[in-house]
């Protein structure tokens, strides 16, 4: 079973002092794992995982539609 945000908010919420400061401390890691990600660093967190950008390169894919084949932008995942 998967734990979403609000699942772990309401887990740390008696350790931190409550609903709103559990939130602000949850939403405090994820934005500087967000933005550690984006500015192209790899985060590593022992025991849940690691996270880094991926870049993909330009490359072509099918339309569902006509089956014309078109280019795809190179983009960061």
């Amino acid at each position: 079973m998967a734990m979403n945000k609000d699942q772990l908010v309401e887990a740390i919420a008696d350790k931190l002092g409550g609903q709103q400061q559990a939130a602000h401390a949850v939403d405090a890691v994820l934005d500087a794992m967000v933005r550690a990600v984006a500015a192209g660093e790899r985060v590593s967190v022992a025991g849940i995982g690691s996270f880094e950008r991926l870049d993909r390169t330009t490359r072509y894919a099918n339309k569902p539609q006509t089956g014309e084949r078109v280019p795809a932008k190179k983009r960061a995942d």
